[in-house]
This record gives C-alpha cells, structure tokens and sequence, in this order.
C-alpha cells in the first residue's frame, strides 16, 4: 500500500481519508463492469461482524462519515472523522473491505434501487443526453470495461447479479496490495502508519494489476437529438477530447481558458447565453482533466427551454 499522511491541526480535530485499492486488469475484468459497481455498493451492508444497522450506527458513535464506490477496476473510499474515533474509523473500513457478507436481503434492496434509478433513466433529458453522449464516439466492445451500455443492457446485467458473484469477485480481486491511502488532518502519523501496517499489511490481492489504459478517441463530428415530449426543459450536452492531462506544459493555460469561457458565473458563455439574451437556465464549460493518458475533454453543456433552440437540420 502506498500512503501519504499529513497531519495538520484543523478545526474541531477532523480528519479525512481518501482510499482506492486497484485490481485486475483489461483481459480479468472483462464483462465485469456492473459485478465490480455492485460488490462495492455492498461492501457496508453487512459485514462478519455488523449488519447494516449495526454498522451505520457504529459510524454514528465515532461521529464519522463513510462511503464506498466502485468503478471499474478501483474501489474508492471517502472517510471523515475526529482525531479520537480515527482507529476505530480505519478498523471498520478494514472491516467492510475485507469481511463483507452480501446478505441476500440487503442485496434485493440494493438490486431494486438499482433497477428503479436506470429506469428514470428512461425519460430524463439530461440522463438520456449523458448516455448518448458517452456512446456516441465509443469504440469498445461490449464488455470492456470502457464500453458505454444502454439502459436495457444496463438492466439486464443486474438482473443477473447474485450475492454469489460478488462474492466470487471479492475473493478473487479486493486485497491491498495495489492500495493507495492518504490521510489529512488532526492525527498521530506513528500511530496511523502502525495501524495501517497492522490492517492492511498482508492482505495480498489474488490476481495481478495492471492499469487499464484510458486513450483518447478523437472526436467525431455528431449531432443528435433525442426527443422527450412531456418533459418542459430540454438539455444540451456536448464534448471534446483534448490530448493533454493535468502535468501537460498546455494544462494551465487550458484551466484558465475554460473558465474564462464557461466555467464560471462572469464567464463569457454564462454572461452572453444566460444573463444577456436570456435563452438557458443554466450554461458553461466544465474541464475534466486527466492524470496519467494524454485524454483530458471539454464538456459544455446548457439546461433551457426547447423552444429557445435554433432550427437545425435533423441528422
């Protein structure tokens, strides 16, 4: 495990914790993507030693917040707490990465929630643009851990999950060998490094890692759109892919630029579409930049009343 601890006073003795343990790879993973979402959103629904109740209210006792998330190959971790509930904060994260139990109730909670959110997905116009965005300039096969699905895959996939194959999953992929952790806040860093060692030291991970590349796809020229007729406001949703990541000599001046366009309330887009002409209810530019492959992209994006759109040729 690689940490980085930075112990700092902070108002009221908080600390925050940012965790990812990493797994697999292109070839182990493949077909995986919804197995390795739903054996994360598990994790803290019971484990060998506290069912869900019991395990929210020993967050509760240590005044502490945690979460997990899985995308992917990596399960990310958020954590927050006070200096005197830190230990026993770790020890449970510990706890519900490594001794989950999948009970089968919690599971057809999780599976209906689940099912309920993609099928909204159905006829918002921001989550039917998102989609569509994303499969627009995708080249990957379905099943690839890169691929963008449908919705009706997305069902069908969780439909087939089982508590059996999330456990199958855990047991082949979690363990910390490839975890990163970093701790900011009120802390002892002996005594944090030493528990560290002490939860997580010889958790090995059973199957290889190695990071699933990211490249960028250039840009094809698209336009689509998609009608939702008993919805009063429609979205606007574009993308573009730009070669740079967040150490790129061209990063900060990209930075400025989209902010300078639309990335914030006085930018040059807010001001024209929303304030001055009055066409949007909300407009700009957000940057999601990248840290490793060369594949950073310029979402733009606005929220408005159909009728305010110009008249362009259907594609």
């Amino acid at each position: 495990m690689r940490v980085a601890l930075l112990p700092r006073k902070t108002r009221g003795a908080t600390v925050d914790v940012q965790m990812q343990m990493n797994y697999g790879d292109e070839k182990s993973l493949f077909g995986q993507g919804t197995l390795a979402s739903s054996t994360a959103a598990m994790l803290s629904r019971g484990t060998a030693k506290h069912d869900r109740q019991a395990f929210n209210d020993a967050l509760d006792a240590m005044l502490a917040k945690l979460s997990f998330a899985g995308d992917g190959q990596v399960v990310s971790v958020s954590a927050q707490t006070v200096r005197a509930h830190l230990d026993g904060l770790l020890s449970l994260t510990a706890e519900a990465l490594a001794t989950p139990t999948f009970p089968a109730a919690e599971f057809d909670k999780l599976q209906r929630e689940w099912l309920s959110d993609i099928e909204q997905g159905r006829t918002d116009p921001q989550a039917i643009a998102q989609r569509a965005l994303a499969r627009v300039n995708n080249p990957y096969p379905r099943g690839d851990l890169r691929y963008a699905s449908t919705i009706d895959e997305d069902i069908a996939d969780v439909k087939a999950l089982t508590p059996a194959d999330m456990k199958a999953f855990h047991d082949k992929f979690y363990g910390a060998s490839h975890a990163e952790v970093a701790i900011v806040g009120d802390f002892d860093p002996v005594a944090v490094r030493a528990q560290l060692t002490a939860l997580f030291g010889d958790w090995t991970s059973a199957a290889p890692y190695t990071r699933v590349a990211q490249p960028m796809i250039p840009n094809k020229p698209a336009s689509i759109m998609l009608e939702t007729p008993d919805k009063a406001n429609a979205t606007m949703l574009g993308a573009l892919a730009v070669p740079v990541n967040d150490q790129s000599q061209d990063f900060a001046a990209l930075v400025v630029a989209s902010r300078a366009l639309g990335g914030s309330a006085d930018s040059r887009m807010f001001m024209r579409v929303r304030v001055n002409d009055g066409l949007a209810y909300d407009v700009g530019v957000a940057l999601e930049p990248a840290s490793i492959d060369l594949n950073s992209t310029l979402d733009y994006y606005a929220i408005y009343p159909p009728q305010n759109r110009a008249p362009h040729r259907r594609r």
